[in-house]
Formats: C-alpha cells, structure tokens, sequence
C-alpha cells in the first residue's frame, strides 16, 4: 500500500513538472504570436476608453468613469471577448457578471470582472449601472488561440463596417451628382 501511494505521488509531482513546463510554453509561444498579430493589426483596430463605471447604460443619461493610465492617459482598448460568469433576478434586481477580455493599445491584455446591475425589466435604463474592477490572471493557461481569432474577427467587423460606410458615402454623393445634374439640365 505505501509503494503505491509513493508511486501515485512521484507521478503527481511529474505531471505537476510537466503541466509548468507546458504552461511556460504555452506563454512563451502564445505572447510571441500575439506580439506579432498585434503589431501587424494594431491600425486597424479601434481602441477606446475603457469604462470602470457606467450609469444609464446604453441610454440618453449615460454616464462614463474611465480607467487611467500613471500617465494620466486614459486606458484604451479593445473587448475582444467575454465569459458569462452567472446572471441572478431577486427581487426585480438584476444582475450579470462576467469576465472580459481587452486587448489594450500597448499589445497587452488586461482581464475585468464586469457586473451588471438594473431594476426591473428594462435592462437598458438610467438605473442600469455597469462595474468594471482589474481581475488577476495567470497568462501561462491563457488560451492565446481565442484572443488570436477574436483579434482577426474584430478585423474582418470594422471591414465590413467601413465598407458599408464607403458605399452609403459613394450613393450619397450619386446622390448630389444627379441633383446637380437634374439643376444644370433645367
């Protein structure tokens, strides 16, 4: 009995070695392509002012609070994705909490534990107040694959919005073109 149970802990402490040797691998690797993409699609990106404190989401009333850098800056970035953590109702208070994902505009990455809160059932309300605090991570089991794609998605959306926006723009000036025309012609 003993033999086993040093057996089962030799093999624990080797799969303990083994999983820090991946983990500092996956890092290593994940942080050198991520380095790469994000220096190749930095420009195209949009990166904003990340919100700490938003009272009225989504509404006429809103109101921002927004994380700083030392230097004074405000903190930009972009949501490249987020976990939903769990979402409660009691007594017609809602509440969503969630884990995001920003890619900020240094290349690096910075996880939020985010929380909705509201009354009744309109979500989109003066009362609805978002909270956003800094949430510690460990970037050795950070799966760099999603932060990757969600980089190239986040690419190919401002694409295609800015290609609805040339072509709204060209049929706008079509537009002035005929009327002009029309003017010219009467």
């Amino acid at each position: 009995m003993i033999d086993n149970v040093v057996k089962i802990v030799s093999e624990i402490q080797q799969a303990e070695i083994e999983l820090n040797k991946l983990s500092e691998e996956n890092n290593s690797k994940g942080m050198e392509k991520l380095r790469q993409v994000f220096e190749n699609a930095k420009h195209g990106l949009k990166f904003e002012g990340i919100p700490k404190r938003i009272k009225g989401y989504f509404t006429t009333f809103e109101e921002k609070e927004f994380f700083y850098r030392t230097s004074g800056d405000i903190l930009k970035g972009v949501l490249l994705f987020s976990i939903d953590e769990e979402q409660t109702c009691i007594a017609n208070e809602h509440n969503e909490e969630y884990r995001e994902v920003y890619l900020l505009d240094d290349g690096s990455l910075k996880v939020y534990h985010t929380t909705h809160k509201w009354l009744d059932d309109n979500k989109y309300s003066k009362h609805h107040e978002v909270t956003r605090v800094e949430f510690e991570f460990d970037h050795r089991n950070f799966y760099f694959g999603w932060v990757i794609n969600s980089i190239l998605e986040q690419l190919a959306a401002r694409k295609e919005h800015l290609d609805f926006y040339i072509k709204l723009m060209k049929e706008r000036i079509e537009t002035i073109h005929r009327i002009t025309q029309f003017e010219e012609a009467s």
